[in-house]
């Protein structure tokens, strides 16, 4: 009875990985196993303010926002890193809840604002503070220098910068 050799694909074993790749890997899947445990415990927080993660980014950009008139769609979409059309519908949502206001711009007519509304500050408010009790108690294990160390790294894969 002839042996069947398991297929060596390119990429898919570890076989003949150098110790640079074999760590890449490893912190590849390190990093997606953080994102996808912190990330969904952050929907599980979000939730019960009934609030999607893209809803409290734009409610956390909105609220931070130098610009009391509110800010054009255009202008979320950046600061969500967003397309536009995405960011419509997601400003629909919001205002369906009560959450934003769209606005006439008061220097072009032709431009409608967005704004984050009296109840939307509250419940971004409350939410704020469940996000940042979450993820106080996710890094809790680090201290502050190992906190710095690891955003100075993440920000240096991401970025390029030290």
């Amino acid at each position: 009875m002839a042996t069947t050799q398991r297929p060596q694909l390119a990429g898919l074993t570890p076989d003949g990985e150098t110790a640079r790749q074999r760590r890449s890997r490893d912190a590849h899947l390190s990093v997606l196993l953080a994102a996808n445990r912190f990330g969904a415990e952050l929907d599980a927080v979000l939730a019960e303010h009934h609030l999607s993660m893209a809803q409290f980014v734009a409610l956390w950009v909105l609220a931070l926002s130098d610009d009391t008139d509110g800010m054009t769609q255009g202008a979320l979409a950046d600061g969500l890193l967003n397309r536009a059309s995405d960011v419509s519908r997601l400003v629909d949502r919001l205002m369906k809840a009560d959450l934003v206001e769209r606005i006439a711009s008061t220097t072009d007519g032709r431009v409608a604002l967005v704004r984050i509304t009296g109840a939307g500050t509250a419940v971004m408010s409350k939410a704020f503070a469940a996000v940042t009790a979450c993820t106080e108690r996710e890094w809790s294990g680090l201290s502050m220098t190992e906190l710095g160390e690891l955003n100075r790294l993440l920000g240096k894969a991401l970025w390029g910068n030290a």
